[in-house]
């Protein structure tokens, strides 16, 4: 994706031009418990962020995060079975940097290298230094952060993974939606890297698989995407597309076929949030939607020294602080740090102790505010808007805290700078800049303003700190957007289906597939009707570890590799046919000839397996035909078919052969184009 969203390099409740968007009753509210009224106190559970439930409860904001999406899916229990070797992830989005220590080191490419035919693995993409946006960076620490002391906990840590930047740009900060005939670029250089692996695994090693994950708005070209992916899909079935379901209609609400996730070759991924709610902001046609998983408040890694905002608040970086004296009655310690106070972008960088004024919701010049900290309350007007408000009453600092309809351990963050309104950018009047501003969750907020009305507050220290050094230049962002992303959900998705499938590598793509449309958690006593259900939960929510279960209790065959090769690349067959080209190959005329051969192998020691009856099948029909369309293999040669072309008839034939399920294997399909 070129951009994840307009949020990600601003903060996740509020829109990138620093205004608190939206009506409080336009957006989902996660609340974790009711706030009631006068002081409720407890200390939110430990160890959380945005939303209070983003990283393991005991984590907090030192040591290594792990997303509360993994376990909703069961991934965490996968770590016991999977294995990153058998599975190979393809990302075409963005670029990485490999400064980010969190993330795993992989290969990779961007468009205009050519790749020599037939190979071996590559990597020519110029990863050190090079910043071409988010998207790979999200999607990698996602899927495979490494399993360290710091950072996140992928998926499938330090993950078997190859980035193709479809992006790719000499402008940085440039990312134009690719063309379909670029994400098709990106596709081919996946399969032909997935090829080239194979051919070097040591023999008797299980088979290598891979997961493909793409994202964006395609700008043109668009059925080359709905072409190639059909052909991979069916000519192979260690490919595995996955997409984050989203897309647009037109003004007649008819669906418009502008994302990979709008072919049914794409396993497309809605977004939920942690209590298992969509939004109308996934919904796709009925059938459309394959499943659903997390996606709202998803963490990802990223460089410090790609962001300049403030109000990134990284573990080790900033500790924004609250302390009101005298302490007030029935806070427990760790309230004023659960969650952590927010920080906003341009803020002042000190310690301010003054008195406390109740300014509302800041919409006006706050009168009774000289001197003292202003209590604003988010909503009806930006950010920046509220602190000149403050300003503009010789209010000295800011407390900003959540909206009611916010969850009551929710934290705020926020940006002051370049905010713009009617056509003006806000800035204030002050000669060092913005005052110290913090943010505090609706409980924190509320406790404040109980103790002022109750006159037990004298005075409120806040504090806003120069960064720190932390254990590696890696930080973590806070601005994974309110919304539920689809590109977050289809990240942990890929992550999820790509574990699974290491755990058991000889399924095929659809074996896998079936286990988990047989275990995922369906959507129930939604109150929507059915076709809606459909359209915004697919078959239901991943559970990974149950599809294991299944297919442990019902193994898969191995799935056999299929060769097919025509004498339209070799020696003219049978030896007497008069009626070819100059290279050989036979064109029309009456009795030309020529030959199909169909090799089934094992896919673990790739040795060729005899008595598996094959099927034929030509397309169109109307170019050549086949004395018989079902033959048997032999120990050596395969199955082989005299075939002959129509007389006059010319054009792309395809070949597909369909091995028969057996004792041993499961059934395998594949393809061949060639032109009479």
């Amino acid at each position: 994706m070129a951009c994840l969203n307009t949020e990600v390099h601003g903060q996740p409740w509020q829109s990138h031009d620093g205004s608190d968007a939206g009506t409080p009753t336009s957006k989902p509210t996660l609340t974790r418990r009711a706030v009631a009224a006068g002081n409720d106190t407890e200390v939110c559970p430990a160890g959380v962020a945005p939303g209070n439930y983003e990283y393991a409860a005991g984590k907090g904001r030192d040591g290594q995060g792990v997303s509360y999406g993994i376990p909703m899916m069961q991934a965490d229990r996968l770590a016991a079975v999977a294995n990153k070797g058998n599975v190979l992830f393809c990302l075409v989005l963005t670029g990485i940097d490999e400064r980010n220590k969190d993330i795993p080191k992989v290969k990779g490419c961007i468009p205009g290298t050519p790749r020599v035919p037939g190979g071996p693995p590559r990597d020519c993409y110029p990863l050190t230094g090079v910043t071409r946006g988010d998207g790979g960076m999200v999607a990698l620490s996602i899927i495979g952060a490494l399993d360290n002391s710091f950072g996140l906990k992928g998926i499938i840590p330090d993950a078997n993974a190859y980035i193709y930047s479809v992006y790719n740009t000499s402008l940085p900060g440039t990312f134009p939606e690719p063309t379909g005939s670029a994400l098709v670029a990106g596709y081919k250089d996946c399969e032909a890297e997935l090829d080239a692996r194979k051919a070097n695994r040591i023999p008797g090693t299980p088979p290598l698989n891979m997961v493909v994950f793409s994202d964006g708005f395609v700008t043109e070209g668009v059925d080359a995407v709905a072409a190639y992916s059909k052909s991979v899909t069916a000519r192979r079935n260690d490919v595995m597309f996955v997409a984050g379901a989203w897309g647009i209609f037109d003004e007649n609400e008819t669906w418009v076929d502008v994302t990979p996730a709008s072919f049914p070759q794409f396993v497309a991924i809605a977004s939920v949030n942690k209590d298992f709610e969509s939004s109308t902001g996934t919904e796709l046609p009925v059938n459309f939607t394959a499943f659903s998983a997390p996606g709202q408040f998803i963490m990802w890694t990223s460089l410090l020294s790609d962001y300049n905002l403030d109000a990134l608040d990284a573990w080790g970086q900033r500790k924004n602080t609250i302390a009101a004296s005298p302490p007030l009655d029935g806070v427990q310690a760790d309230f004023w740090n659960s969650p952590p106070p927010g920080a906003f972008a341009g803020s002042a960088v000190g310690s301010v102790a003054a008195g406390l004024v109740d300014c509302g919701l800041g919409n006006s010049t706050c009168a009774g505010a000289k001197g003292k900290i202003c209590l604003i309350q988010r909503g009806g007007s930006t950010f920046a808007e509220k602190v000149l408000n403050c300003i503009k009453g010789e209010g000295i600092a800011v407390v900003i805290y959540a909206r009611d309809n916010q969850g009551a351990c929710e934290r705020v963050t926020g940006n002051l700078v370049g905010v713009v309104v009617n056509d003006t950018v806000v800035t204030s009047p002050l000669p060092g800049g913005w005052p110290v501003v913090i943010g505090a969750s609706l409980q924190q907020g509320k406790a404040l303003l109980s103790a002022l009305q109750a006159g037990k507050l004298t005075s409120l220290t806040i504090t806003s700190p120069a960064r720190t050094p932390t254990k590696v230049p890696i930080t973590f962002s806070d601005t994974s957007s309110e919304n539920y992303n689809t590109y977050y959900a289809a990240c942990m998705a890929t992550g999820a289906l790509g574990a699974l499938w290491s755990a058991h590598p000889s399924c095929s793509r659809q074996q896998i597939l079936a286990a988990v449309s047989e275990t995922a958690k369906p959507k129930l006593n939604s109150g929507l009707p059915d076709w809606e259900v459909k359209a915004r939960y697919g078959k239901g929510l991943l559970q990974v570890w149950d599809a294991h279960e299944y297919l442990v209790t019902n193994p898969c065959k191995p799935t056999p590799t299929l060769t097919i090769t025509t004498s339209l690349n070799s020696k003219p067959f049978p030896k007497d046919q008069k009626d070819t080209d100059a290279a050989g190959q036979h064109f029309g005329g009456t009795g030309s000839f020529f030959k199909v051969t169909v090799v089934v192998r094992n896919p673990v020691t790739r040795n060729a397996v005899s008595g598996v009856p094959v099927t034929l099948a030509l397309d169109p029909a109307g170019l050549a035909s086949c004395k018989v369309t079902q033959r048997t293999t032999g120990r050596k040669v395969g199955a082989v078919w005299s075939c002959s072309h129509v007389r006059g008839a010319s054009g792309a034939l395809t070949i597909t052969a369909t091995s028969a399920e057996s004792a041993w294997y499961a059934s395998a399909t594949s393809s061949i184009t060639v032109t009479l």
